[in-house]
């Protein structure tokens, strides 16, 4: 009788890999060819076959799972079949990158609108080791979630289909390609019909409005944003810039002066404190047509500027500014308190629907563009200031004290809603 000598197996084949969190599980059809002794364990790479390990305790059997692992990172992988004379030829690679779901969502922020609501958040920084691909949002206090569709992956999003007049308890959960998430901290929220906007104030050069006790936007998030209008031109010389928001020479210490120095260039001023930070825009901003502004900064002081929901191309005045964007970890503590003036110019056209938020970023600065809000805006927490141009001297927060410098005056048929 001839007897043949058992040698090691051949490799396993048709190799597929499956992401959990932390691990990678490996199916394969085992090797046809055993070398003539049974199978009694399997050893896997995961650097492509630059060492490996047997698993212990011993597998046989398909699938094999590789604990231990970092979410994130692609592992190449290949195994080899063991028997009694040792392991056998090692297979072929097959990729896999461990995944778990992201974390939740924080710092979520509710705005009312006419059926609606508009959450703001800041984005799980642990993602779970994939990319967040869509939100899921709860509206009765995390019983149930409904994917956004289509897929949003920036804050804020808008929740539709409410019923005015009703309070929403709201909870938002990331999404990546292990699943949702868990649930995000609630906030509430009570859609309000629907209420056109007054119209909008006319500002002309040497007039403006005076606010006390003011606005101290201070050392964290903000945001500030209104719908504007220029009738006449874009000022490139102090003192002709067109100014927004601000305070005058030797007023408040550290108040944000806020303006435009030409027809692409906004620029913002800490009152007394130096420091003069841009944000500019690819294309020139149209005289005579409305347009929306937005200023925000957020909780880990990225700040940008936004026309028309479109994120500025441009950043100056702090070393690392990059793609319109920079970190601006300015205070500041002083109160703006003039509306359509600053020490280096004043408004010339309309504005409406202006309000200062401080302490939350309505907007997140950190992505390209926003839908524009076209509808009145509303006294969220920290609002600071709200004008709705039902009249020159109505603050609809009721926080701030307005009075006349000039002649502002109301009017109830230019307005871009």
């Amino acid at each position: 009788m001839v007897t043949t000598p058992a040698t090691t197996p051949d490799a396993p084949t048709a190799l597929s890999s499956t992401p959990s969190n932390t691990a990678l599980s490996i199916a394969f059809t085992p090797p046809t060819n055993t070398g003539g002794s049974a199978i009694t364990n399997y050893e896997y790479s995961t650097n492509n076959g630059s060492s490996y390990v047997a698993f212990s305790p011993a597998v046989t059997t398909s699938p094999v799972s590789i604990t231990g692992l970092t979410n994130g990172q692609s592992y190449s992988v290949k195994l080899k079949a063991v028997n009694g004379m040792g392991a056998g030829t090692a297979s072929s690679t097959v990729t896999g990158t461990p995944v778990t779901t992201p974390n939740a969502p924080t710092s979520l922020s509710g705005t009312s609108g006419n059926s609606s609501a508009i959450i703001s958040f800041i984005p799980p920084i642990i993602n779970g080791g994939a990319t967040v691909t869509n939100y899921q949002y709860s509206v009765d206090g995390g019983s149930s979630f409904t994917a956004f569709s289509p897929a949003t992956t920036a804050s804020p999003v808008t929740i539709t289909g409410l019923t005015n007049g009703t309070p929403y308890t709201i909870q938002l959960k990331a999404v990546n390609s292990a699943g949702a998430g868990p649930a995000s901290a609630s906030v509430s929220v009570t859609p309000t019909a629907f209420i056109a906007l007054a119209g909008s104030l006319a500002f002309n050069t040497g007039n403006y409005l005076k606010a006390s006790p003011g606005m101290a936007v201070g050392s964290g998030a903000y945001t500030i944003e209104c719908w504007f209008y220029n009738n006449s031109s874009w000022g490139t010389v102090s003192p002709n810039f067109n100014a927004l928001l601000g305070c005058m020479v030797n007023s408040e210490t550290n108040g944000l002066n806020l303006e435009f120095v030409d027809d692409r260039t906004i620029l913002t001023d800490r009152n007394g404190g130096g420091l003069r930070v841009t944000y500019g825009f690819g294309s020139a901003i149209s005289l005579n047509a409305w347009h929306h502004f937005a200023l925000v900064r957020n909780s880990s002081f990225i700040e940008t500027a936004f026309i028309d929901g479109v994120k500025a191309t441009s950043a100056g005045g702090i070393v690392g500014a990059s793609g319109g964007q920079q970190t601006n970890s300015q205070d500041y503590s002083g109160k703006s308190d003039t509306i359509g003036r600053t020490y280096e110019g004043t408004w010339r056209g309309y504005i409406t629907n202006f309000r200062v938020v401080a302490g939350t970023a309505i907007y997140d600065p950190t992505v390209s563009s926003f839908t524009t809000p076209i509808e009145p805006l509303t006294a969220v927490t920290n609002t600071k200031y709200l004008m709705l141009a039902s009249d020159v001297t109505t603050d609809s927060a009721g926080i701030q004290t307005i009075s006349q410098n000039g002649t502002v005056t109301q009017s109830s048929s230019i307005k871009p809603f």
